[in-house]
């Protein structure tokens, strides 16, 4: 993208607020995305560089042109123009708003390791570890694949070595009964949680419209069976055949862990104000 565009741009999603326009824009969301990991960098480090919370939410909105696939972004040029602070502060923002995207996110840090000079280094390897490192192992074969001639090997490896270690602690802590409820309580818990359910829904169904609609039940899993009245007031029954639909998205670990605290580093990153 073309820097008067890019700035043009930038201003009409400031101007807008939270109001995100690239969702009416699929177009130019479509140009930015289908282009060279280059172009979106640039982008995404402009964005972020600005600090306008605004621009975080249009970012998140250019990922979701691409929903499921691993997203490749190559910042090294961007990163290379900023200071230190200010490279910690777009990593932060990054992570803030593409937490949700790890691979992207890793990309971007990425680009953030080639451009450092050693003293920024732990900082924004902890700012990694902390956040996504703990929270996706599917970044693992990601960080594992970074060449030995890049200038971000060295700390790859170190993230690696730190979610090494968090994961060993965490099978230590397989035998505390407080985090391993019994098979039997699980039951329990989940019956009296069908139960609870089922009776809210049966309360909920007598005063609301879906009394009018038929009600259908599942056999085996494989089918579903559906009562309705033919024009004579007579109950006929239909059998309709299932099909299964499977969708697989890692759910990061860290928001079953600590979903309270997930939400406040979110939230603090997203809201940090630019020095």
């Amino acid at each position: 993208m073309r820097e008067e565009a890019l700035e043009w741009l930038t201003k009409f999603i400031k101007q807008r607020g939270e109001r995100n326009p690239l969702r009416m824009f699929g177009a130019i969301r479509h140009r930015i995305m289908s282009g060279s990991a280059t172009e979106l960098g640039a982008v995404l480090v402009y964005w972020f560089e600005d600090g306008a919370f605004s621009l975080g939410m249009a970012a998140i909105d250019l990922m979701t042109e691409r929903a499921g696939d691993k997203v490749e972004i190559n910042a090294d040029a961007p990163f290379a123009s900023l200071n230190a602070t200010e490279r910690l502060f777009v990593v932060r923002k990054a992570i803030g708003f593409l937490f949700w995207y790890p691979h992207a996110a890793v990309s971007l840090v990425l680009s953030a390791f080639r451009a450092a000079d050693e003293p920024e280094l732990p900082e924004l390897e902890r700012q990694l570890f902390e956040s996504i490192g703990v929270s996706y192992g599917s970044i693992v074969q990601q960080l594992q694949e970074v060449p030995e001639n890049d200038d971000a090997y060295m700390s790859a490896g170190r993230v690696l070595e730190k979610m090494d270690d968090y994961v060993d602690g965490l099978r230590g802590t397989e035998g505390v009964n407080a985090l391993t409820p019994s098979a039997l309580r699980r039951q329990i818990q989940n019956e009296k949680w069908h139960d609870m359910m089922s009776e809210k829904m049966g309360e909920t169904r007598k005063d609301s419209l879906l009394q009018m609609f038929p009600s259908s039940v599942i056999l085996y899993g494989d089918s579903a069976l559906s009562y309705f009245e033919d024009g004579e007031g007579e109950t006929q029954s239909a059998t309709i055949p299932m099909h299964a639909i499977e969708h697989q998205q890692e759910a990061p670990r860290l928001g079953q862990l600590d979903a309270a605290g997930l939400e406040h580093m979110l939230v603090g990153m997203r809201w940090e104000a630019k020095q």
